[in-house]
C-alpha cells in the first residue's frame, strides 16, 4: 500500500521546544521541523513516513519499482551504494529518490530551501525490506518497523496526523488530495483455536467465558464458537499473532502465569553420567579460580565477521541480527580480549578472568 499527499508553502525551521523534548526523550536528535514531525509520528503511531522535496521530483510523478542490478545510488549518509535488482525503490520519472522503507536519497530530501513537500506513508513487504536492509547494512528506524510488520490500516491515519502537524508547525497548505494506491486489500488473519490445545499448552482448564472475555479485550473478534473451540479474526496490527499457539500465548499472558498452578507430585529418573563428570569438573575448576581472585566471564557465542575472515571453518549466519553478530566463535580468545579492552578503557587494569563456553566450526 502506498499513499501520499502534497503540502505547499511550508517554512523550514527548528522544531518547537515540546517536539524537541519528545524526540530527545526517546534518544533522537532534532533536525528540522519536517523531519522531526515524521520521526515523532513514527514513534507515536509506529508508522514510518518520509518527506520528499516536491520541487525535486522530476515530472511530478512518483513510481514504486525496482532498478537494474548495480545501479549506483547515493543515500542520505552520502555513501554511494550499488543497488540490487530486488531492491524496492521510490523513483521519479528519471531517477531513484529513496530505497523504499529503508533509507532516503541524498538528492531528494528536504533542505532549508524546501518550500513544497510530498509526504509519503506506505506499507512494504517485510521480506523485501529485511533483505534490502541486510544487503546494504542499513538498520534504520523505518526498516526496523517494516521488517517486523507494520499495520497497513495505519497508513492513511498516520499520513493525516503528520500533515496536520506540518500545517500547525511549518505552515503551508495541503495542495492535493490524498493518493492511496492499495491494489490488493490485506485481510485480517483467520485463526482456529481448539479448547483442548488451550488446556494442554497452558496446563490448566480455563473457564471458556474467561477465554472469550480475554480475546474480546485484545480486539480479537470471535466469529464462531463450538464446544470444541473458536474461530477468530485477528486484526492486522497484531502481526505477532498469526497461529493458534500465538493466540494461546496471549490468553495465558492476560490470564496470568501466576494463576496456573503446579502439580504437587514430583517425578525423577535415574541417568547414567560418563566419567569424569564434566559439570562437576567445571565446578571444581571454577571454585579454585574464583577463590584465587579470578572473575568468570560469559561472552556471546555470536561475534564479528572481521575476526574470522580467513578462517574457512568459521560458521557464518545466513540472516544475522547485525554485522557485529554474524559469526559463530571458533575460540574463546576474542571475547576475552574484548572484555579486557572494555575494562581497560574504564581504567580497570588489574584483571584476572576465565571462561567456560562452547565453540563452533
Amino acid at each position: 500500500r502506498y499513499a501520499g499527499v502534497t503540502i505547499s508553502g511550508i517554512t523550514m525551521a527548528d522544531s518547537p521546544q515540546w517536539l524537541k523534548f519528545k524526540l530527545l526523550s526517546v534518544g533522537l536528535s532534532p533536525i528540522n521541523n519536517i523531519v522531526d514531525i515524521t520521526n515523532y509520528v513514527l514513534h507515536e503511531l509506529g508508522q514510518p513516513l518520509h518527506a520528499f522535496d516536491a520541487d525535486k521530483i522530476k515530472g511530478g510523478t512518483v513510481i514504486v519499482r525496482t532498478m537494474k542490478e548495480g545501479t549506483p545510488f547515493i543515500t542520505l549518509d552520502e555513501v554511494e551504494r550499488k543497488l540490487s535488482k530486488d531492491d524496492l525503490m521510490i523513483c521519479d520519472e528519471k531517477d531513484g529518490m529513496c530505497i523504499g522503507g529503508v533509507f532516503g536519497g541524498m538528492h531528494s530530501g528536504v533542505t532549508e530551501a524546501t518550500r513544497n513537500i510530498f509526504l509519503e506513508s506506505a506499507y512494504f513487504d517485510p521480506v523485501y525490506i529485511r533483505r534490502t536492509s541486510k544487503r546494504h547494512v542499513l538498520n534504520t528506524d523505518a526498516s526496523f518497523r517494516f521488517e517486523r510488520g507494520a499495520d497497513p490500516e495505519m497508513t492513511i491515519h498516520a499520513l493525516k496526523r503528520a500533515a496536520a502537524l506540518i500545517r500547525e508547525i511549518a505552515g503551508g497548505k495541503i495542495s492535493s488530495d490524498i493518493v492511496d494506491i492499495y491494489p490488493e486489500k490485506m485481510e485480517p488473519f483467520s485463526v482456529d483455536v481448539s479448547y483442548s490445545h488451550v488446556d494442554r499448552l497452558i496446563g490448566k482448564k480455563i473457564d471458556r467465558k474467561v477465554i472469550g472475555n480475554i480475546l474480546t479485550a485484545l480486539d480479537i473478534k470471535i466469529v464462531a464458537t463450538s464446544p470444541e473451540g473458536l474461530s477468530l479474526i485477528v486484526p492486522r496490527y497484531r502481526v505477532d499473532v498469526r497461529r493458534e499457539a500465538d493466540v494461546i500465548e496471549e490468553i495465558l499472558r492476560i490470564y496470568g502465569y501466576n494463576n496456573v498452578g503446579f502439580k504437587e507430585q514430583m517425578t525423577s529418573k535415574v541417568t547414567h553420567m560418563d566419567k569424569p563428570d564434566r559439570e562437576k569438573l567445571v565446578q571444581i575448576i571454577s571454585d579454585h579460580l574464583s577463590s584465587n581472585g579470578f572473575n568468570e566471564i560469559m561472552c556471546n557465542s555470536l561475534t564479528k565477521d572481521a575476526y574470522y575472515e580467513n578462517d574457512p571453518q568459521a560458521v557464518k549466519l545466513f540472516n544475522p541480527l547485525s554485522t557485529d553478530l554474524n559469526r559463530m566463535r571458533t575460540n574463546l580468545l576474542n571475547g576475552g580480549l574484548e572484555t579486557i579492552i572494555y575494562n581497560a578503557n574504564r581504567k580497570r587494569s588489574n584483571l584476572k578472568l576465565y571462561e567456560f563456553g562452547n565453540i563452533y566450526s
